[in-house]
């Protein structure tokens, strides 16, 4: 009966309105057939074109965006396409498993954020997770949400203020270098990398066990401290060593917030 229910489940949804299956085989079975569909199209070259779409590729693509963020399954989308692509090595005349994933790691990330944004979800939220998470769906929707449940996204989008001079001032510095405490001349540089050393690790724990909403809690303590470097620190300042510290100290800053989604994407509005 389980394995009966589960074939005829494998075809939900079958379009926008329609509901996902209820069994957890029929819902692995589901994602299974899409995305043997979507990986056998892509692999050869048929991808939808605008309007065109005649073998319904975008909805088979919802379909499975919408069973990973019901269901709650972490699935990782580049070992979900590898299998795929490595189970239909009988087609000929295939595209790489590369060029393949690319073109259809793109695609389906392209319909959750109109999936998102058409939900009601921030574009500027979406596209933020997205760029980090974006090979686990369901871990991206729960940092989306986590973002937008926060209690004062006020306070928030004030840190995002100071975070912008980070990432700007940073942008073009690659490597992540060490930080010497021994070349800080000012008290907020040192503060605000006593700060950074603290909630360093905490924060990356919550990252990792994935608590999304203590995670962001930890980011917007550096508000007042980042708020009043650059207050009162001069970051370029002439003595190339001292000018370097301070690069580094701000790159490791951003590099830290990355870790959560890229919130240079983060509007303010």
């Amino acid at each position: 009966e389980d394995i009966a229910t589960s074939i005829e489940e494998h075809y939900l949804p079958s379009g926008i309105n329609s509901n996902i299956p209820e069994t957890i085989l029929g819902c692995i079975l589901s994602i299974a057939d899409k995305i043997d569909s979507l990986v056998s199209f892509f692999s050869v070259g048929i991808v939808p074109s605008g309007n065109l779409d005649p073998f319904a590729l975008r909805r088979q693509a919802i379909g499975i965006i919408k069973i990973v963020i019901k269901k709650g399954f972490h699935i990782n989308l580049h070992e979900l396409i590898t299998h795929a692509y490595n189970a239909g090595s009988h087609i000929t005349d295939r595209l790489t498993l590369d060029e393949t994933e690319n073109s259809l790691k793109e695609f389906i990330q392209t319909r959750f954020k109109f999936s998102m944004i058409e939900e009601g979800h921030r574009q500027d939220f979406v596209e933020s997770v997205l760029d980090i998470a974006g090979i686990d769906l369901y871990d991206a929707y729960r940092r989306l949400i986590a973002l937008e449940g926060q209690k004062s996204i006020q306070e928030f989008e004030k840190l995002m203020i100071g975070f912008k001079r980070v990432f700007n001032i940073t942008k073009q510095i690659k490597d992540t270098t060490r930080v010497s405490p021994h070349l800080f001349n000012k008290d907020e540089e040192k503060d605000l990398f006593e700060l950074y050393e603290s909630r360093k690790n905490e924060f990356l724990t919550l990252i990792e066990k994935g608590l999304y909403p203590e995670a962001l809690t930890v980011l917007i303590g550096f508000k007042e401290k980042i708020d009043k470097f650059f207050d009162n620190v001069f970051v370029m300042d002439k003595d190339e060593n001292i000018r370097n510290n301070r690069l580094a100290l701000l790159k490791n800053i951003k590099d830290m917030f990355f870790k959560y989604s890229d919130l240079s994407k983060i509007r303010i509005e």
